[in-house]
């Protein structure tokens, strides 16, 4: 992935599946609310996906979260306490060459992949360290598993 930022905007290309994708980050200056950024993807050129997101700082990043052999983006909203970040997660789509966003996951913190496929643990780091875990459905869905650990001695669990 290649990467231009300025103070008010940030430009990734990228390649998979034989299209060149781009994100863009654009900071909207009038903007104080809730939804302070644009977010725009396009491949070969042409605009697939606009959102409108809430960023503290302008950050993409790159991580196949659903195990399918494929990069989704990860775009970071905020941290909270502790260092309990989070982000939106939008998923590509392969066979529509496109990418979805999961609803929902930017209310969990520190989500990240699982050694199960599909399966993500959320860690929220509190005055012990909990553990959440999360089914990533095949339709790009944060499924609830019901499952909380309590680590009150914070030994991190792999």
């Amino acid at each position: 992935a290649t990467t231009v930022s300025a103070q008010n905007q940030v430009d990734t290309a990228f390649q998979q599946s034989n299209t060149a994708f781009k994100v863009r980050l654009e900071r909207d200056t009038a903007s104080q609310g809730e939804r302070n950024t644009r977010l725009t993807f396009s491949g070969n050129d042409k605009i697939i996906l606009s959102d409108s997101v809430f960023c503290s700082w302008l950050e993409i990043r790159f991580r196949d979260m659903n195990k399918d052999g494929f990069n989704d983006v990860l775009i970071f909203e905020s941290s909270g306490a502790r260092a309990n970040e989070l982000y939106n997660l939008y998923l590509y789509q392969e066979e529509k060459k496109t990418f979805k966003k999961v609803k929902g996951f930017n209310q969990r913190p520190n989500l990240d992949t699982t050694s199960i496929k599909g399966v993500l643990a959320a860690t929220i780091l509190t005055g012990t360290i909990y553990y959440q875990f999360f089914q990533l459905s095949h339709s790009g869905e944060l499924v609830d598993l019901g499952i909380t650990e309590e680590d009150k001695d914070l030994h991190r669990k792999e």
